[in-house]
């Protein structure tokens, strides 16, 4: 079988779960005569160079580990989608001229959520804000600027 994109992963683990020793080659190996402009074609060719020896198998890993990949995978696309969120709500801020990255370090953590959400409620008081802050992040800002936060 050749690997071509994601296609026969699936086709591969029904194979596999059937019992059949399947191999998964480069398509490359397979391509280096013109002609065979077939599916039909393509595939008698492959076998005829499976018969001779002339394919060399990739690494396919066991089917525990492939699922554990797919689901990191799966996590790394999650993390990455809500990164990109952040940034979102991040540049709608600004452009809505709140400056709430210079008070808040994570938008994303307790603080900045509890913020945004009564941004969204229509609090508008820059010390109602403030009060939803944590305590170290208004202790913080005190110290910096000098004048106490209410």
């Amino acid at each position: 079988m050749e690997a071509t994109g994601v296609y026969w992963l699936p086709l591969y683990g029904v194979l596999e779960n059937a019992g059949l020793e399947v191999r998964v080659v480069n398509g490359q190996q397979t391509r280096n005569l013109p002609g065979r402009k077939t599916d039909m074609a393509d595939s008698q060719w492959g076998a005829t160079l499976h018969m001779c020896g002339l394919l060399h198998a990739g690494f396919v890993p066991p089917a525990d580990p492939r699922r554990l990949q797919d689901y990191l995978r799966l996590r790394a696309d999650h993390v990455a989608v809500a990164a990109s969120c952040v940034q979102l709500m991040q540049k709608a801020l600004e452009r809505m001229n709140i400056k709430l990255h210079d008070v808040i370090s994570s938008l994303a953590g307790v603080s900045g959520i509890a913020v945004v959400r009564a941004i969204i409620a229509g609090e508008r008081s820059p010390e109602g804000l403030v009060a939803l802050c944590a305590v170290q992040i208004r202790r913080k800002k005190v110290s910096h600027s000098g004048r106490p936060l209410r």
